[in-house]
């Protein structure tokens, strides 16, 4: 008698069905981000990333420029002049960036100690000053307490992605490291995103729900702390003796750079590229929370998801992509492709306060969110074509200084644009968008010209 193969009544689930399952996403989703796919040594690491960028950004929304800017803007309304509140803005949209000139401070700092213990000191740091904004009253001196407390913050957080990078760079592969770290971003701008929009909602029902709501976030984001703490850095032994014997030490000098920038003449050209698209892009940071309040009269819910959460929610769908453009093309050829995104944006923001249009000003922030998905990307992971594992902290450093040097800049010279635009013509002050876009194209341009120099074909590997 034939064997008859067992279990013949199931069935194969038919492709037509398996194409239009409801939950097919979910299974697909859940699949891209587990660990189970992802090359063996990189996994444990990989997980405990993962989880904590869950916990870890329920503190940090509070303190991104499109929601601690909207807030600002709104509930310190009649405390101060509105110059000031103006100016108070740019400082905390800017402070994400001008932060990171503290970058070399903290490469000396922990030159030579132990790397996850600096960043999760680091991240406590964060907590504790983010904190102290629930207890800010509601006049002058509780604005500049929210401004001090979030710039100190924000430099916190810059020492955390200076470390972090080097982290990242021993951890995970060349070949698969934006993959990687995209997804471990993907979930961190997810719960901005998330943070930020119930902070709006919050507000708008009660302005001051922010001292109930910021504790509760702290005592989330000490779980992330917790879960981070368990990184392991591969080779973290080697590096931390090759950086105590090395003769050349880190600085706190910042005008150290020059010294890199000078011997590694790529890099230099960079950097002047990179240094040219931030600063168009930094300009429109303040005038952006500004056109949505003054000119769109929005609330702090339907502002904060102009500014900060509308970009967030469109990050993720497009982080995969550009993660693999970074994985194949060396950053010059990234960069060069990637620029003109932020030039769309500029141009549909502009034409929304010019025709008043507030479903192209939601147009222009999803533009800005595919922008950002790759700028982030970039902005952590593009020193790496160009340095090695002894000294890519100090490449990561140089990048985020000069990102400080020109947040200390730029917001400010967009908010007396926009001032200066809106004394000429009230309503005019969009127009600083079509200055800021034209800047962005001045880096692109450069980009293109080092990409048809040297960044052609795939990734430059510069490591060992």
């Amino acid at each position: 008698m034939p064997h008859l193969p067992r279990h013949t009544h199931r069935q194969e689930t038919p492709d037509w069905l398996r194409a239009v399952n409801p939950f097919g996403w979910v299974t697909r989703t859940m699949n891209w981000f587990s660990p189970d796919g992802m090359p063996p040594l990189t996994r444990p690491n990989y997980a405990k990333e993962l989880a904590a960028a869950f916990f870890l950004p329920w503190i940090m929304a509070v303190v991104e420029g499109g929601v601690i800017g909207v807030i600002v803007k709104k509930f310190f309304h009649g405390v101060a002049d509105e110059a000031i509140l103006n100016y108070a803005v740019a400082t905390l949209t800017s402070a994400p960036a001008f932060a990171n000139i503290t970058s070399f401070v903290w490469v000396r700092l922990t030159h030579g100690r132990h790397k996850v213990r600096s960043i999760t000191a680091l991240q406590v740091a964060v907590i504790m000053l983010v904190g102290l904004i629930a207890a800010t009253p509601h006049s002058a001196f509780g604005l500049w307490m929210t401004v001090a407390c979030a710039v100190g913050a924000r430099v916190c957080i810059s020492g955390v992605a200076t470390l972090r990078a080097t982290v990242w760079r021993l951890n995970y592969p060349r070949q698969v490291r934006a993959a990687l770290t995209g997804r471990i971003v993907t979930v961190l701008m997810l719960v901005l995103a998330v943070v930020g929009t119930l902070v709006g909602a919050a507000m708008e029902y009660n302005p001051s729900s922010f001292r109930v709501f910021i504790p509760a976030a702290a005592a989330v984001a000490l779980i992330g702390v917790k879960i981070w703490s368990g990184v392991r850095v591969r080779g973290h032994r080697a590096l931390l003796t090759a950086e105590r014997t090395r003769e050349q030490r880190p600085s706190f000098n910042p005008l150290r750079m020059i010294r890199l920038l000078i011997d590694d003449k790529r890099y230099g050209a960079f950097m002047l590229c990179q240094f040219t698209l931030g600063a168009g892009n930094l300009m429109l940071l303040a005038p952006l929370v500004l056109i949505v309040t003054d000119h769109f009269h929005l609330g702090y819910f339907s502002g904060i998801l102009a500014t900060h959460a509308i970009p967030i929610i469109t990050m993720p769908f497009f982080v995969n992509i550009w993660a693999k453009r970074l994985d194949a093309w060396h950053i010059t050829t990234y960069r060069a492709v990637h620029s003109w995104v932020f030039v769309v944006m500029a141009g549909l923001i502009f034409a929304a306060a010019q025709l008043n249009l507030v479903w192209l000003l939601y147009l222009g922030v999803v533009a800005r969110g595919i922008a950002f998905a790759g700028g982030a990307l970039a902005w952590n992971l593009g020193h790496n074509d160009f340095a090695r594992d002894d000294n890519a902290a100090q490449y990561m450093a140089v990048h985020v200084t000069l990102t400080g040097l020109r947040g200390l800049i730029m917001p400010f010279v967009g908010v007396s644009l926009y001032e200066w635009f809106e004394r000429v013509e009230p309503g005019g002050g969009s127009w600083v968008f079509v200055v800021g876009g034209a800047i962005v194209v001045v880096g692109a341009l450069g980009f293109y010209a080092m990409h048809r120099r040297f960044g052609r074909g795939p990734a430059n590997h510069a490591e060992a």
